[in-house]
């Protein structure tokens, strides 16, 4: 019997620092075949060697929308489900077998998983638990996702029906079509366990260097499709983050140790 496919596009732009451990990470994925296409933007850095040095056919797609690019690189998937990953995070290599199974069980249109975070040079911080199914339409009305992008995946057919990700948005189109996806009826499955992925937090990320767009931006599309968020819905938000309370301590935790090294080096 086939092993089961899925599709994942990965956006670049000068991605050399952090391709290898992506593009590994996807080659590594056990009983599963992953279809893998890099959109590129016009790298000026060693990412087309890279794609090449792993097999892994690139095209080429203007700069200036990331999502322009994913929905590029998206059209052109042929298996049933699809995904795309972030040029600098990486999947474990059980994580779409997994998701897949649970795909398969569930029969949802979309299924995600819990996270890590991990530093800019791969250290873990902290892990999130991912939000209930049925909870992630009230936590976005309180501002929250519930998951993050890097952690699901989704039928060809969902994402064909919702016409991509809106590329108005330029930093939470995700956010935009994970919400579009429950109001149209589709049916979300959460998997239960071990994470999937390892999200990386750095500086150089376009959500750490405009914070404020993205602030922005999410209201745009909570006034656009949501009614604004009940008692129940700040409730539920409440209870996400105390459930995740043992995370935000780890990564707290983490920070300051970290920071206590960095001192003492330099006063050493």
């Amino acid at each position: 019997m086939p092993n089961p496919a899925i599709s994942c596009v990965v956006p670049t732009l000068n991605s050399a620092a952090t391709l290898d451990t992506t593009l590994l990470s996807l080659r590594m994925q056990k009983d599963v075949d992953v279809q893998i296409l890099v959109v590129d933007s016009g790298s000026t850095d060693s990412t087309l060697e890279i794609c090449q040095r792993w097999n892994v056919p690139s095209i080429y797609e203007t700069p200036g929308n990331m999502y322009q690019a994913i929905n590029t690189g998206l059209r052109q998937c042929t298996t049933e489900w699809v995904t795309y990953l972030n040029s600098d995070d990486w999947v474990y290599t059980d994580s779409y077998a997994r998701l897949l199974a649970q795909a398969q069980k569930s029969k949802a249109d979309l299924v995600y998983g819990h996270h890590d975070f991990v530093d800019g040079q791969g250290r873990f911080m902290c892990s999130l638990s991912a939000a209930r199914p049925q909870h992630i339409l009230p936590l976005f009305r309180a501002g929250e996702l519930g998951f993050i992008q890097p952690a699901a995946i989704y039928r060809r057919d969902l994402y064909g029906r919702l016409y991509g990700f809106d590329e108005t948005y330029a930093l939470c189109a995700d956010g935009d079509f994970f919400i579009r996806a429950a109001l149209s009826g589709a049916s979300f499955a959460r998997l239960n366990g071990a994470p999937v992925v390892a999200f990386r937090m750095h500086q150089q990320q376009q959500t750490q260097r405009k914070w404020a767009a993205l602030s922005k931006e999410k209201q745009q599309i909570a006034a656009a499709l949501v009614r604004p968020p009940s008692r129940r819905d700040t409730a539920i938000k409440a209870w996400w983050r105390v459930r995740n309370i043992p995370h935000y301590s780890i990564r707290l935790l983490r920070l300051s140790t970290l920071a206590r090294r960095l001192r003492f080096s330099i006063f050493a």
